[in-house]
This record gives structure tokens, C-alpha cells and sequence, in this order.
């Protein structure tokens, strides 16, 4: 049997695998996935991953506290079809509400892989903020900026953990 045979037959073999879906917990939004209703906050654990839709919120189960994505300030990410010298950053608000306190926004950001996964600090923000004894750190900003096709503000997700700050 030739070479030719042979790949022809392992790429045939290949083609007939397939891969099975895994469905998430009830109740968890997995990381680069959309809340069924963007704008209904979805339900949150300290510690666990999340990703937010640009709009939607999430609710800290036991503590009430309730994050939502607001605003993308800047996004200055090389596009992924560009060579540029320069890596650039992205910026997102995301606003806090925590019982009998006045709500307020933080600015997370920094610098991203070509995946979205946030690598390090950004020029104009920082991937973690601390608010009433809450760390909140972003760990990922998706889509990644295309020269052919730059994200719409609603085509953005963010994806963070909520940490409660050690004394």
C-alpha cells in the first residue's frame, strides 16, 4: 500500500471521530459562553469563573453583591491580521452594587494573548480591583480585534472570578 493510500485511509479514520458534548452545571455560565438571557444576571459562586455578556450581569449567590458589564472604554488590541509594534490593551467597566452601599464602577483591563486571555497589565488599567472586600480580577476580553472584522461592543464577552479580599 502506497503513502498516498495510507493518509487517504487515516484521514478518512479521522474524519469518523467525533467529540462529546459535555453540558456545564445547572446554574454556571462556563468561561466564553452566553447567559441564556443576557440581560438576566446569572447566579455566581466565590471563586468560580464566569463570563458576562457586554449588558448582562451576575448575582454573588450567598452575598447579593451584583456585577455588571457596562462599558469596553477602549479596546487598542493589535488586530490578529495586522502586524503592529506595538501589543495594545483593553479596557472594560464593569459597575458594583453591594446591599445599603451606593453603587460604583471599576475599570479592569490589560494586555491579551491572541485568544483573549488577559497576560498582563494594560496601559490605562489593571486586571484586578478590590471593592467592598471583593477582589474582582478579569481573566479574559473576547472577540479578539480583526482589522476585517472589529467587534461591535454587543459581540463582547468578559470572563472573571470574585474573590473575597484576606484579612
Amino acid at each position: 500500500m502506497g503513502t498516498r493510500h495510507l493518509f487517504i485511509i487515516l484521514l478518512s479514520l479521522l474524519s469518523l471521530t467525533g467529540c462529546k458534548a459535555v453540558s456545564p452545571p445547572a446554574g454556571t455560565v462556563p468561561p466564553g459562553t452566553v447567559p441564556p438571557t443576557p440581560h438576566a444576571p446569572v447566579a455566581v459562586a466565590l471563586g468560580e469563573r464566569f463570563s458576562l455578556l457586554y449588558g448582562s450581569g451576575a448575582v454573588l449567590q450567598d452575598d447579593g453583591l451584583l456585577l455588571v458589564f457596562t462599558a469596553v472604554p477602549h479596546d487598542s488590541r493589535c488586530p490578529a491580521d495586522v502586524i503592529c509594534v506595538q501589543a495594545g490593551s483593553v479596557a472594560v467597566d464593569v459597575r458594583i452594587e453591594l446591599r445599603g452601599e451606593q453603587p460604583q464602577t471599576v475599570r479592569l483591563g490589560g494586555q491579551t494573548d491572541n485568544h483573549g486571555t488577559i497576560t498582563g497589565e494594560g496601559q490605562n488599567a489593571s486586571p484586578t480591583a478590590q471593592a467592598g472586600g471583593y477582589t474582582l480580577e478579569l481573566l479574559a476580553v473576547t472577540p479578539y480585534p480583526t482589522q476585517a472584522a472589529p467587534p461591535a461592543l454587543e459581540d463582547y464577552t468578559i470572563t472573571l472570578v470574585v474573590r473575597q479580599v484576606q484579612p
